[in-house]
């Protein structure tokens, strides 16, 4: 009798905390969906430029931390950079995905929730294709206020670009080879392209825009920054004629060899 009497006190103590446990997990599960809503509404009104509705989303004593632009604090001078910057009438629009499986929500006791993930960003400019442009990290604090969903800390950081080369193997040319490549460019877009040689590989400039390209083939070659290509074609004497220029695997550009 004593023995199931203690049995059952130990019974009724484990359903106590399976339902404690159960009742913990609906409501994390209930903050994770509350939070992970407000953040697509929030990235839906980011992704059109919708200021308005933008600063509906944070506090007035915002603090924002961006690794590269530094700190911005009150809600006030953040819209002003957003307006004057990502969201300003020139024809160019950002646009953020969030890289599948690596957002997460963590609740914060008595003020609300955490999330955090990696996201991409994607340049869209008129006329053109989007392109896309670089990746970062994100945490936001969200505070629970009167039954309204601000964020109160903002931190963007970890920004870089894309290694689009990663997935691409570079072969190796003789500097014979290589030679064939180096001269003067000339494309009625960007102007005048020069390549040069530095031992076992190629520097390709235009204006301001200078990298390294490497060869897939004897005549194609890519470059790690963007998903930009460089074919070259030859002539009827198998000499470099021009150079034609693809991004995301169409022809943007072109350039005749001018010192053939």
């Amino acid at each position: 009798m004593k023995a199931r009497y203690i049995l059952g006190i130990i019974f009724c103590i484990f359903l106590i905390g399976e339902g404690t446990a159960q009742t913990d997990r609906n409501e994390a599960l209930n903050l994770e969906d509350t939070v992970l809503y407000y953040d697509s509404l929030f990235w839906l009104s980011y992704n059109s430029c919708n200021l308005e509705k933008l600063k509906t989303f944070f506090s007035d004593d915002l603090e924002f931390y961006h690794d590269k632009g530094g700190v911005t604090t009150n809600l006030s001078n953040f819209m002003q950079s957003l307006s004057q910057g990502i969201c300003a009438h020139n024809g160019t629009r950002m646009r953020r995905e969030a890289v599948k499986g690596t957002i997460r929500v963590y609740p914060i006791q008595d003020y609300g929730a955490l999330i955090t993930g990696d996201h991409l960003f994607y340049r869209l400019q008129t006329g053109n294709k989007e392109v896309l442009d670089g990746q970062a990290k994100f945490v936001h604090l969200w505070h629970l206020t009167k039954n309204k969903w601000q964020m109160t800390r903002v931190f963007s950081f970890a920004h870089a670009p894309m290694d689009f080369g990663k997935s691409k193997k570079a072969v190796s040319l003789s500097e014979t080879q290589l030679e064939q490549f180096v001269g003067s460019y000339k494309s009625s877009l960007t102007g005048e392209v020069l390549i040069s040689r530095n031992k076992d590989q190629l520097s390709l400039k235009s204006g301001d825009f200078e990298v390294l390209i490497y060869p897939e083939s004897e005549s194609n070659f890519f470059i790690h920054e963007r998903d930009i290509e460089f074919r070259f074609i030859r002539n009827a004497d198998g000499m470099i004629s021009k150079m034609l220029i693809l991004e995301n695997s169409e022809i943007v550009d072109q350039a005749e060899k001018t010192d053939r």
